[in-house]
């Protein structure tokens, strides 16, 4: 448990996101990797060079309090760029339904 609070700040997906869901899958804008559906609300992706570097991606939509749940996870990234650091970062954010 932390004992000095979160800090948090302002995120990039400002420009909004679109997530659809298929019967296998689905897409979310700005997303590259493939995607695979668990249950009606849950999108995950992953993706791995060979060299190393793995990312995982995952999507979460709560339908009943219209909140969308991001998380994402890189780990090996200095194989491909020494300066920058693997990381694990999450994101709620407000779902607005397509019209």
């Amino acid at each position: 448990m932390s004992s000095e609070g979160y800090s948090f700040t302002d995120d990039s997906f400002a420009d909004g996101m679109l997530l659809c869901f298929t019967d296998g899958g689905g897409t979310v804008s700005g997303n590259d990797l493939q995607l695979v559906r668990f249950g009606e609300s849950t999108l995950i992706g992953w993706a791995e060079t060979g060299m190393g570097l793995e990312t995982v991606n995952t999507y979460q939509l709560d339908r009943q309090h219209n909140k969308l749940f991001i998380s994402q996870s890189r780990i090996g990234t200095v194989t491909h760029n020494s300066v920058l650091p693997d990381y694990v970062a999450a994101f709620v954010a407000d779902a607005v339904p397509a019209p």
